[in-house]
Order: C-alpha cells, then sequence, then structure tokens
C-alpha cells in the first residue's frame, strides 16, 4: 500500500472527532501526519491537538482555516484529503454554533 493512499490506513487506531450528533473517526497516523504539518508550518490550532482537545466555537473557525490552508498545501497526499474530506463538516458544525464543542479524542 502506498503511504499517500487512504487504504494504507484502514486498520488504524482511530482519532475521534466529535460535535453534537456528528462525528467522524479519522485514522490515528494520519491525524498525526495533520498535527505534524500544523507544527511544521508554525498553524496555533493543528499543532496543540497532539492530545485530547475540546474547542469552542472561535478555536473551531480557526481549524478550519488551518485545515484548509493543508488542503491547498498537499494536494496530491490522497490519504491526507480523504481526512479532511471526513473531519472538516465536523468541524464546520462546531465553528458554526457558538453553543457547541468540538471534542477531539485519542483512542
Amino acid at each position: 500500500m502506498h503511504r499517500l493512499e487512504a487504504e494504507a490506513f484502514a486498520d488504524d487506531v482511530e482519532v475521534s472527532l466529535q460535535c453534537g450528533a456528528l462525528e467522524a473517526q479519522v485514522p490515528e497516523r494520519l491525524f498525526r501526519r495533520l498535527v505534524l504539518l500544523g507544527r511544521a508550518y508554525e498553524l496555533h490550532r493543528l499543532s496543540l491537538l497532539q492530545e485530547d482537545a475540546v474547542l469552542d466555537s472561535v478555536q473551531a473557525q480557526s481549524l478550519s482555516d488551518e485545515l484548509e490552508f493543508v488542503r491547498e498545501l498537499v494536494p496530491t497526499d490522497h490519504a491526507l484529503a480523504t481526512l479532511l474530506a471526513q473531519a472538516t463538516p465536523v468541524v464546520l458544525a462546531a465553528s458554526r454554533d457558538a453553543k457547541s464543542s468540538l471534542v477531539i479524542e485519542w483512542q
């Protein structure tokens, strides 16, 4: 399996992103790749997600902006694109509702 294809991570332990009833389960190694890219590019919110976190709507909006930056940065990383497609709707839901939280849990 190729490291740029989502199938290579199918059996990974998952990281959970949840906002209310919306939830995404994403492969841990891919989420770690995302966090490391955040650290490499000094993206504030992403670089802090190395452990469980609860983000308010303002923080979720900041994370949403950073996810878009990463999406544009690595367009040929299909595995990461799959993670972003799963996670973005949950992050956006949290960013649009001041009463919501985005809960991120490492397994």
